[in-house]
């Protein structure tokens, strides 16, 4: 059995496989924690029971009758995509025999009805759709501590009400739903080597992020509506990523995507956009694709792969690596940039200046003492660090 959240996500998700190229451009998105973890459901905290014996229900104790507990669902008006009550309700009927306690009867109310009006007073509901347990279960202290750590919360009555929603919902005090976002994606049309900007809506709906859109719409850098909107936004670089003001409702967006973008007049807008990119001010060109080069001696059979290790550092650091050049040491090539560069252990990389406009590429090429040249280019010079055989030319 997988828990509350694992399955909410689930049905939320409508997500692809995401390339290589657009997890360098949301490697900030796989940072954060995951929505909801608050939600964790009762069968992560269950031991595993033995079967019932004799026809008797699992944790029942002779003359022990199960404890029948009936449920009113508030539902959210106007919100079909708001089901977190519908999938909490799933999960309690799976799991009720466990603690001793069976689904009686589920009644399903609209929010606009008096009951539902009383309810929502009485309990202070903010969010729809919810569930109200109405047995008091005062003797059912398992159920009851998972209910009130994970679930939601035990009334003076002894009703337990559900609080721990996620989006979207319907906002009672506001009177609107929250947490479905319009997404509009402008392609760098000019670009063969950038993402298509709908792998943003696949990242973002991933189960990791689960954020939901009312709308998407994605736009080439020449339709009249992505001029308008690049002009009115002074946007730079693309692909980019608007998205309402509604992203805000998810903590994660807070948490791990405001910061790589603006927020003006109700829009998010991505502005720091991981290359390739076209650079709009720049006269259109693109930026991002590198040329590599490595210096090997493949006469030193115990030397480190660097080809191997240079990929790790390409993907670890989201680098666009379009062609990779391979110099002998005894090359004249390679003697060239051992005198250029002053090389004194191989096999080694070297990456152009370009390399500087990947963000955070530096503070991590420099944390291990390698260089950036006079003429902007960088040498790695940490074979001594990776623990593994390679040749020191100096003697």
């Amino acid at each position: 059995m997988v828990t509350y959240l694992k399955i909410s996500a689930e049905r939320r998700c409508h997500c692809g496989m995401m390339d290589k190229q657009y997890l360098g451009i949301f490697f900030w998105i796989i940072l954060g924690l995951f929505f909801g973890l608050a939600l964790f459901f009762l069968l992560v905290q269950v031991p595993p029971q033995p079967p019932p014996q004799n026809n008797a229900t699992l944790n029942e104790t002779p003359g022990q009758v199960p404890e029948a507990i009936n449920i009113t669902i508030i539902a959210a008006p106007d919100c079909d995509r708001c089901d977190s009550a519908t999938v909490l309700l799933e999960q309690l009927q799976d799991v009720a025999p466990v603690y001793n306690v069976t689904v009686g009867q589920v009644t399903t109310i609209d929010a606009a009805s008096p009951q539902a009006v009383s309810l929502i007073s009485r309990y202070g509901i903010k969010k729809l759709p919810t569930m109200i347990i109405s047995s008091n279960i005062q003797s059912n202290q398992q159920f009851l501590s998972i209910w009130q750590s994970n679930i939601g919360t035990r009334e003076s009555d002894g009703s337990l009400v559900f609080r721990a929603l996620y989006l979207p919902y319907y906002d009672t005090e506001k009177q609107s739903v929250v947490g479905l976002v319009k997404g509009i994606a402008i392609n760098a049309t000019s670009c063969e080597e950038c993402i298509d900007a709908s792998a943003f809506f696949v990242s973002l709906e991933s189960e990791i992020v689960g954020m939901q859109f009312s709308n998407e719409t994605l736009l080439q850098e020449t339709d009249q509506e992505a001029e308008a909107l690049i002009a009115q936004h002074n946007i730079t670089k693309l692909p980019t990523l608007l998205l309402s003001e509604d992203a805000m409702a998810y903590d994660f967006f807070n948490q791990s995507i405001v910061k790589y973008g603006t927020i003006e007049n109700g829009w998010f807008v991505l502005r720091n956009v991981t290359p390739p990119y076209v650079d709009l001010e720049a006269n259109h060109s693109v930026r991002g694709i590198l040329q590599s080069i490595l210096l090997v001696n493949s006469s030193c059979g115990e030397c480190f792969n660097m080809s191997l290790f240079a990929n790790y550092i390409e993907s670890s650091r989201g680098l666009f690596i379009k062609n990779t050049t391979t110099y002998e040491i005894n090359s004249s090539e390679g003697t060239a940039l051992v005198s250029r560069y002053n090389i004194t252990s191989i096999p080694t990389v070297l990456y152009p200046p370009e390399a500087a406009i990947y963000p955070g590429f530096e503070d991590f090429w420099f944390a291990q003492n390698n260089t950036r040249e006079s003429d902007g280019w960088y040498v790695f010079r940490a074979q001594h660090l990776l623990a593994l055989p390679y040749q020191n030319l100096t003697g």
